[in-house]
């Protein structure tokens, strides 16, 4: 069955196969030899971030303390959607789906074919 695209972008420089290789390969080998550092600065330049990357409990705590319980409950609010999508995911593994999130709010998947990806995780 040959693929069928529903749509496809053209080819430049900037999305050029070879070229995001040679970015991704050149990026990872940097990170071999500077570990934390390494991805410090990348966090700093990708994420314009220099604070600490690990927080303790106490300052979790603390920061926890002064929020307000309106930015909590929304907070939650979210991450309970997150949740709920998220495992309608693991449930419909590598396939389409559709999920009623609350009332008259769908969201779903539909999985497309490409040919390069490009990804960062702070």
């Amino acid at each position: 069955m040959a693929i069928k695209y529903l749509k496809k972008a053209p080819k430049t420089a900037s999305t050029d196969d070879a070229k995001t290789r040679e970015i991704v390969q050149t990026l990872l080998k940097d990170l071999e030899t500077s570990k934390e550092a390494g991805c410090k600065e990348l966090t700093k330049k990708f994420d314009k971030y220099e604070g600490d990357i690990i927080v303790s409990k106490e300052r979790i705590e603390e920061i926890n303390k002064s929020i307000d319980q309106k930015t909590k409950d929304d907070v939650k609010f979210a991450h309970d959607r997150v949740r709920k999508f998220a495992e309608a995911q693991l449930k419909n593994y590598g396939n389409d789906f559709e999920i009623e999130l609350s009332k008259g709010l769908y969201a779903g998947q539909k999985l497309v074919p490409v040919n390069t990806a490009g990804c960062y995780i702070p």
